[in-house]
This record gives structure tokens, C-alpha cells and sequence, in this order.
């Protein structure tokens, strides 16, 4: 066989499951299964009337688009246009989902989608949401078709409209009072989608006070959603707030126990942008933090900068001595003197810890020359058990023996 002809089997093949498919699979028609006559997406589309919009549908449509695709000749433009022009919504569906293979978009893209967004089959505009991304610049021009479908009936039209416009808007500043009302949405994916689109606004820079106050009001409830995306995105947004979120600290505080780790490190960021305003709540909780949410207090901490500079300082009484090793290092980030930090990670070079080993010994990579007294200490590591740490302390050595290079901070 041909590899010329291996599409035209493989489309055939699934011509013929999809009828296996439309035989056994119930759900509402909006259509009757009509003939469609046209170019090689219209013709497909005879095979796609019955499917719904479920996963396992789209999944199937989608590989019905690539194999048409790939066994047609030309540009994919003119078959997707007619395809998307079509009065028939299958045609539409098989269309969109040919959309990312339109190439260039142009203003006869933007035309064929715009009607699209306000069809009434309900698989039609949720794939017309998402494809008002692939508009280009043209997509600016257009982009409050995307904010009228952020309140259309079905949710998921709403969720994929937020997540274009949270991906592509240049207007977060001014669309916010629009979006606001969707953090209250019943769906998950709608409220994640609003606080995105939310968090990509400088809170403290581009909104009044009051302004921000109604924002807050609407993102601090969502800091205890019962969805990871939703969670995550609120604490980003708060931290774009700086000091006007400062009464929500011990609330993002909370948020370093989180069960997401990416929860968690968007929490530690968080805090770390409210600035120096956050640093009452984080001298409160850090004397009872636990190792982990210690490491993260650490990296808030340092994000805040010099004002946070004596609490740093303050984590070298610690007893665990990972602590004391990422203590040590974020001061030196800070521009304070080298020699605590070499002297602090000297001792952490003989503990028993073999995770302040390892921090050690990279930490003093990092410091080059400046770990000169740690050499002899590094070159015993060379027979130390644990392989990461031998790797380490040879990477140390390496620097510690040539000149630092600029930029390692």
C-alpha cells in the first residue's frame, strides 16, 4: 500500500466506526441525519450529525477532521470556510475543529466565526469560544463578542470564553466589572476562568481603592473553593492587590497547607507580593510553621526584599538546618554580607541531615569563589553515600575552583 493512500484507508476506517457508533448511541438529534454535499468537511459532516458534545464525540470528530485533512490537497483555507459558512451545524462543528489548521488568520476567519458564537447549537458556540483564540490581532477587535458569551446559558460556552479572553485580553483593567459576577458563577470552570482573567490585572496600579475593595470582596471566598484552579487563581489575583489584601494574609498563610503543591507555591508568591505589609502575619505563624511551610514562609520572604531581612535572620535560630542553609542564601540574595552565609552552610556541610548536605553543597556552587573554606569539607563528600550529594559537592568544587560567573545570583 501506498503511503498516499494510507489516510484515504485510514478515513474509510473511521467512516465506518462512526456508523457503528451513530447505530448504538442515543442523546437528543438536533438534525436530521440529512445528506451534505460540498468539499471534503461538508461531505464529512454527514457522518458527525448524531454525535453529541460529549468527550468521547469530540474526540471521535476530531480524528474524522485530521484524517479529511490530511487526505485533502491544497490549502486547508477554503474547505474550513465552507465548512464554517455551512448552515448545517455539523458542518460548523467539523469546521472549528479544522479552524487550527486555517493557517494565517484573516478577515475572512474572522467574518465565518462571529456568527458562530451566537448559534443555537450549543456545540457550535463552544468550540466557536475557543476558537476566537486563533483571531490574531483581529481577535482585539472582536473580543466583546467573547464577553457577551461569558453569560450565555451553558456553562461551558461561559468557561471557554473566560479562558480565551484570559489568554489573550489586553482590556483585564476595564473589563473587570463585567467578569466579577462570573466568580459567583454555579461552575467551577467559569470561576476559575473570571479569577484568571482577574489575576491578570496589577490590582494596586490600575484600579481605584474602592475598586480593588470590590474586587477583594469577590476573590476572598474563592480562597476556600473546593477546586484547585479556582483556589490558585484567587490567591494570584490577592497578591496583585499588594498591601490592599494585607487583611487577607493569614488566610493565603493557611493556603501553604494546601493539598495542591501548585496551590501552594501560588499562595508562597502570593505573599510574597503583597510586600512588606504581610510581614506582621507571616512573624505571627512563622515560630509554629513546620519545616515546609517554613521553606515557603522563606521564599515569601525573599520576595518581599529587604524589609524582610531581620525575620531572615531570625530563621538562622532555627534548629532544622535545611531551614538554616535557604535562610543563609535568600540574605546573601539580598546583598548581606557573604561570610554568614559560607559559615552557616560550613556547619550544615557536617550534619546529619542528608537534605542540608545537599543544600549545602549547592548553596556554595551558587556562592563560587566566595565557598573557598568549604573545599576541604567538599572534598571529602566526594565518598559521600548518597550519589546527589557526591554530584553536588564536585559541582561546588568546579565553581569554587574558577572564577563565579556574573549573574550568579
Amino acid at each position: 500500500m501506498s503511503r498516499r493512500a494510507l489516510p484515504l484507508v485510514v478515513l474509510a476506517g473511521l467512516l465506518g466506526g462512526l456508523t457503528v457508533l451513530f447505530l448504538v448511541q442515543g442523546g437528543e438529534r438536533t438534525e436530521p441525519p440529512a445528506p451534505l454535499v460540498g468539499g471534503p468537511l461538508v461531505s464529512a459532516a454527514a457522518h458527525v450529525v448524531m454525535l453529541d458534545d460529549g468527550p468521547d464525540a469530540r474526540l471521535t470528530a476530531q480524528r474524522l477532521v485530521d484524517s479529511v485533512m490530511d487526505a485533502a490537497v491544497g490549502s486547508a483555507r477554503a474547505p474550513v470556510l465552507e465548512a464554517l459558512r455551512h448552515p448545517h451545524d455539523a458542518a460548523r462543528w467539523l469546521g472549528l475543529l479544522a479552524v487550527p489548521r486555517y493557517g494565517p488568520p484573516d478577515e475572512e476567519l474572522t467574518a465565518a466565526l462571529r456568527p458562530l458564537l451566537t448559534s443555537e447549537a450549543v456545540r457550535v458556540r463552544r468550540l466557536a469560544a475557543s476558537a476566537y483564540g486563533y483571531l490574531g490581532e483581529a481577535y482585539h477587535e472582536v473580543e466583546d463578542d467573547l464577553v457577551a458569551a461569558a453569560e450565555d446559558p451553558d456553562a461551558e460556552v461561559r468557561a471557554l470564553a473566560l479562558a480565551t479572553m484570559s489568554s489573550r485580553t489586553r482590556r483585564a483593567a476595564t473589563l473587570w466589572p463585567q467578569i466579577l459576577p462570573r466568580t459567583a458563577d454555579e461552575a467551577s470552570a467559569v470561576r476559575a476562568g473570571a479569577a484568571k482573567l482577574l489575576a491578570r490585572i496589577e490590582l494596586r496600579e490600575a484600579l481605584a481603592p474602592g475598586d480593588i475593595a470590590t474586587v477583594r470582596a469577590a476573590l476572598v471566598p474563592l480562597l476556600a473553593d473546593e477546586h484547585d484552579e479556582v483556589r490558585m487563581y484567587a490567591v494570584m489575583a490577592l497578591g496583585r492587590a499588594g498591601e490592599y489584601a494585607a487583611p487577607d494574609v493569614p488566610t493565603m498563610l493557611r493556603m501553604l497547607a494546601d493539598p495542591n503543591a501548585l496551590v501552594r507555591g501560588t499562595a508562597a508568591n502570593a505573599v510574597g507580593d503583597i510586600g512588606p505589609s504581610a510581614l506582621p502575619a507571616i512573624r505571627a505563624v512563622l515560630p509554629s510553621a513546620g519545616p515546609e511551610q517554613a521553606a515557603s514562609l522563606l521564599w515569601s520572604l525573599r520576595l518581599i526584599g529587604v524589609a524582610a531581612i531581620p525575620l531572615l535572620r531570625e530563621v538562622l535560630a532555627r534548629p532544622e538546618a535545611t531551614l538554616q542553609v535557604q535562610a543563609a542564601l535568600k540574605l546573601w540574595e539580598l546583598e548581606e554580607p557573604v561570610e554568614p552565609t559560607v559559615a552557616v552552610l560550613l556547619a550544615a556541610l557536617q550534619n546529619e541531615d542528608t537534605d542540608a548536605v545537599r543544600l549545602a553543597a549547592r548553596g556554595l556552587a551558587r556562592l563560587g569563589t566566595a565557598g573557598a573554606p568549604a573545599r576541604d569539607q567538599l572534598q571529602s563528600l566526594l565518598s559521600h553515600q548518597d550519589e546527589v550529594v557526591r554530584s553536588a559537592a564536585r559541582a561546588a568544587l568546579e565553581r569554587i575552583g574558577g572564577e563565579a560567573e556574573e549573574g550568579d545570583r
